[in-house]
């Protein structure tokens, strides 16, 4: 299966890395392009991910990284892993969602299928999957 994993932080790497060693190929999608290199380049940012497992990931062909969301189109599953920071009123700014949306939508505008998931169901989807 082909997975992009829409944000690569704290939450998005560890997913992608996850699927990776289910033998899925995934493709990572990022704005930031600094994060697109590392990825790239097999080295991490994240302190608790070794860049071994990014490196291995990458030379097996499994794990890829692009600041373009043209490539979304060639997907079959899409996870958002970004950003929610609270508002001033202690409420979920969504406006990172918002723009993976629109991005995925400029290049895909319809879907045949639209799963949206909370954060507190991804245990339970990453057991369905065999990831968790």
């Amino acid at each position: 299966m082909k997975v992009g994993v829409v944000g690569l932080g704290y939450v998005g790497l560890p997913l992608a890395l996850q699927f990776v060693k289910k033998q899925n190929q995934v493709v990572g999608f990022d704005v930031d392009a600094n994060k697109v290199a590392s990825v790239n380049a097999g080295h991490s940012y994240i302190r608790y991910i070794e860049s071994a497992e990014i490196a291995d990931a990458v030379k097996l062909g499994r794990l890829e990284a692009t600041i373009s969301f043209l490539r979304i189109k060639e997907m079959d599953a899409i996870i958002i892993c970004v950003p929610t920071p609270l508002t001033k009123h202690r409420e979920p700014d969504i406006q990172f969602i918002l723009e993976a949306g629109r991005s995925i939508g400029y290049v895909v505008p319809s879907l045949p299928t639209t799963s949206v998931l909370m954060p507190k169901s991804m245990p339970i989807v990453l057991s369905v999957l065999g990831l968790g």
